[in-house]
């Protein structure tokens, strides 16, 4: 089975979900000759499947991969493969040459007898410089009169190291997302991280930086725990002072939506494990009410604390005490429009907890 996604995956995975922000990454971090080969409209982009069967039973999942047209119209449209590493893997080449070997065969399964070229991006952000071969041919050791016969299948490296230029380059969202990506491993993150959410300020409506916003504070909870949802909140709104509630009020709302939809992931993943056992169809409804669950007890609490600073943490243990999926959502839709954390304790009394 595939391994389960880190917090770099999960942040990553989410930036690179949007067609806007992958064609704005195309357009400044591939090489010019390439990206001008490419159309990048991103109303053209289609996503590709991402996950594969390996001859050992084991699932491997790519990061993201989209299908872009060619500029000059050809027929045979470019795959582009992202691939997001947060540490150093000397082998990255041979995972690489696998996601292109499954996408080739899935074209051959389908009577195509041209493949389409492949285009593989690695994004590294770690604390050591990116030092692994970006040529799976360098891997092997071939002797010079074999030279013409090594295997070339070479990986583009976009490497937002410590050491690395900023990046600077693309949409706002782009900037702000790979800058948080690249402070991940900061001795100073809460300040390249208010750095990398002021950027946001150019997105000018509420609106836009909240759903920006949301997931870069769940990925910074997440990653440095000691910062609490009330530092983040803090941090955000010193970053955004022209702003002020007005956003964190809209990021309060998208938050308890991310939350859900982390809750769901999980709970599709926990559905097919539970699915082996007891039938896939039970064993799914299991996993995705587990999910729910959980996505929405950290999505409250995480509000919770927003809210009403510490104190609030007295109220989790009741908070934990309430199952019913019914009651959680209530409680979600709630909590905006409580005035006390006295208030919302009797909202949860009043729903068993």
């Amino acid at each position: 089975m595939a391994r389960r996604p880190s917090i770099h995956d999960r942040f990553f995975k989410q930036l690179f979900a949007r067609p806007a922000l992958v064609a704005g990454f195309c357009a400044h971090y591939l090489p010019s000759d390439v990206a001008a080969g490419l159309s990048l409209d991103p109303e053209g982009l289609a996503t590709l499947p991402t996950e594969f069967g390996g001859q050992d039973g084991a699932a491997r999942r790519a990061d993201a991969a989209y299908r872009i047209p060619q500029a000059d119209g050809s027929p045979l449209p470019i795959y582009l493969l992202l691939e997001h590493k947060s540490r150093p893997e000397l082998l990255a080449s041979t995972q690489i040459a696998r996601y292109c070997m499954a996408y080739w065969e899935q074209q051959l399964a389908q009577g195509q007898r041209r493949l389409s070229p492949i285009l593989p991006v690695l994004l590294y952000h770690g604390a050591r410089p990116w030092r692994a071969a970006q040529d799976l041919g360098d891997l092997v050791a071939t002797p010079p009169f074999l030279d013409a016969f090594r295997p070339r299948l070479r990986y583009h490296l976009v490497s937002l190291g410590p050491g690395d230029p900023e990046p600077r380059q693309g949409p706002v969202s782009l900037q702000a997302g790979l800058a948080v990506l690249q402070a991940a491993f900061s001795s100073d993150f809460a300040t390249a991280l208010r750095s990398a959410i002021a950027r946001l300020t150019a997105l000018r409506r509420p609106e836009l930086i909240a759903q920006d916003l949301a997931p870069i504070l769940i990925y910074a909870n997440q990653l440095r725990p000691e910062l609490s949802a009330k530092h983040l909140a803090a941090l955000a709104q010193e970053a955004l002072p022209q702003w002020g509630e007005t956003v964190m009020d809209k990021t309060f709302e998208s938050l308890i939506q991310q939350g859900r939809k982390v809750g769901l992931l999980e709970g599709w993943q926990e559905g097919l494990q539970e699915g082996r056992q007891v039938g896939l169809q039970e064993g799914r409804q299991v996993g995705l009410n587990e999910g729910l669950m959980e996505g929405l007890h950290d999505a409250l609490a995480l509000g919770i604390e927003l809210r009403f600073g510490p104190a609030g943490q007295d109220l989790l243990p009741r908070l934990q005490r309430i199952t019913d999926l019914a009651a959680l959502r209530r409680l979600r839709q709630a909590l905006p429009g409580v005035g006390s954390l006295a208030e919302f304790g009797r909202l949860l009394a009043r729903e068993g907890g």
